[in-house]
């Protein structure tokens, strides 16, 4: 061989030699990413926000506010991205998007979720990841999040006002309750509104404003129960009333600009932290006026029905989850036709999991493990999920059925 074929083969050996090292980096690089990820999996969890979209409006089924869907669509282009952020705050959205899906095994691509236009199944694909997610979290060690008592929602600007509301509460909820054996006396069904209408110091020490927040739910020691009939939670009330300030419910819901995107850009996640106090979660608000109502009955506390469900996000995934498909974004018809007992599923199947990432579910997640010290352990792999619709006499226009959730978190 001559010199000059040596020297060529030993440069293509270097050459070689040097691309198989630029491989393997790529390839370390790429199993140290996800090393991170799955060591800060439970970890990270703590920084997940509780999903502040939930809406049961017994107080105006039938009758929609109109800026609510025009506010739907702003919150759900963020909140896929939002999820990712706080779910690995070390990484960026798209890494953390793409771990999400292939830990999930799910065959679609972060690319096939278009922020703009999401059909359905793709809705279900997300919110399925999502609960899987909010699952973990209810195995794993308690997170390290504020431990709020009832004292606390003075403090926070929560008014507390026992009402007369058990009306509201639907027949076939009732029908539900009668089956369960939960008691449908009034004495037994304390209906209290948590409002936040009064001045709260804010994270930064500013004294701020309320602008509104509602949890109105029924009380139901005897029978283990819990049902939530009317909640906007804080943040959302301040995004409706920076984005339309100007609004009013006595504005007809047909109005030509309804359709139109409001032209004020929504408040970002750190003006909505600045606009709402520490203690403003559904199921902070709702275990502190839990254990109270309750005392020492608080552990056996069992089943959380959701009366009336406006939240189109919940919705379509209970549409989707019983066949009814939709192109492009869930509409606002009321489609499903599924009288109680409805169809359970367990956190063991993609339908469970689906209705666990949604709002109505994230809810009941931190719900768990905000009173597991005092709930105990449950089985969570039974925890199950029931979906039904029915008639809302007065209110459901024709042809349609509210829509139902009760949750079971099984025997204490």
């Amino acid at each position: 061989m001559s010199q000059t074929k040596l020297r060529l083969t030993i440069r293509a050996i270097f050459v070689a030699l040097a691309f198989l090292i630029f491989l393997l980096s790529k390839v370390w690089q790429q199993h140290a990413t996800s090393s991170d990820v799955a060591e800060t999996t439970v970890l990270s969890l703590e920084h997940v926000v509780p999903d502040e979209k939930l809406h049961s409006n017994s107080r105006v089924f039938g009758k929609h506010v109109h800026h609510h869907h025009h506010l739907h669509n702003h919150q759900r282009l963020h909140s896929r991205d939002r999820l990712a952020r706080d779910l690995s705050p070390s990484l960026d959205s798209e890494q953390t998007e793409r771990w999400l899906f292939n830990r999930s095994n799910l065959n679609v691509q972060p690319s096939s979720l278009n922020l703009a236009k999401r059909a359905p199944l793709a809705d279900f694909h997300y919110y399925l990841c999502k609960g899987r997610v909010y699952f973990a979290n209810m195995h794993a060690a308690a997170p390290k999040r504020p431990r709020f008592s009832y004292n606390d929602l003075a403090t926070n600007g929560w008014r507390m006002t026992p009402e007369d509301s058990f009306s509201v509460v639907a027949p076939v909820v009732r029908s539900a309750m009668m089956e369960l054996e939960i008691p449908l006396e009034e004495d037994a069904n304390k209906v209290v509104s948590a409002d936040l209408v009064n001045k709260f110091t804010n994270f930064k020490g500013v004294l701020t404003e309320p602008h509104g927040g509602e949890y109105l739910q029924d009380y139901n020691p005897a029978g283990g129960t819990i049902i939530g009939l009317s909640n906007y939670s804080p943040r959302y009330t301040a995004q409706t009333h920076h984005m339309y300030p100007n609004d009013s419910d006595e504005e007809e819901e047909d109005d030509d600009d309804d359709d139109d995107e409001p032209d004020i850009p929504p408040l970002t996640d750190e003006e909505l932290h600045e606009a709402t106090p520490e203690m403003y979660t559904w199921a902070d608000i709702t275990w502190a006026i839990w254990a109270k109502e309750s005392g020492n009955d608080a552990r056996k506390l069992r089943y959380i029905f959701h009366n009336i469900i406006g939240t189109e996000i919940t919705r379509s995934l209970m549409e989707t989850i019983n066949g009814i498909q939709h192109d492009g974004e869930p509409t606002a018809d009321y489609a499903l036709n599924l009288p109680w007992p409805g169809r359970a599923f367990d956190l063991t199947t993609e339908a469970g999991l689906a209705l666990l990432g949604s709002p109505h579910g994230v809810g009941l997640s931190w719900l768990y493990i905000t009173g597991r010290e005092t709930l105990g352990a449950r089985n969570v792999e039974l925890i199950k999920v029931t979906v039904f619709t029915g008639r809302v006499p007065g209110l459901s226009a024709p042809g349609e059925n509210g829509y139902f959730m009760l949750w079971d978190l099984g025997q204490p």
